[in-house]
């Protein structure tokens, strides 16, 4: 079972991810977009986000 109805968008408003760019330096503050979905029954999708934290290894957002 679904939790939203299907949607329909115009071709305007899709799109494909960017290229992979190896010289973006992400900050603190960034925005940003990430792909990802809100839970296992919905699709994935490009979500519109913040970076708070810049470690090592993580990205928090």
């Amino acid at each position: 079972m679904r939790w939203q109805p299907d949607s329909k968008f115009h071709n305007s408003q899709v799109r494909f991810p960017p290229k992979p760019d190896p010289k973006v330096e992400f900050t603190e503050n960034m925005e940003v977009e990430v792909y990802s979905r809100a839970n296992n029954q919905e699709a994935y999708g490009w979500w519109s986000s913040r970076i708070k934290v810049v470690t090592v290894f993580f990205i928090d957002i």
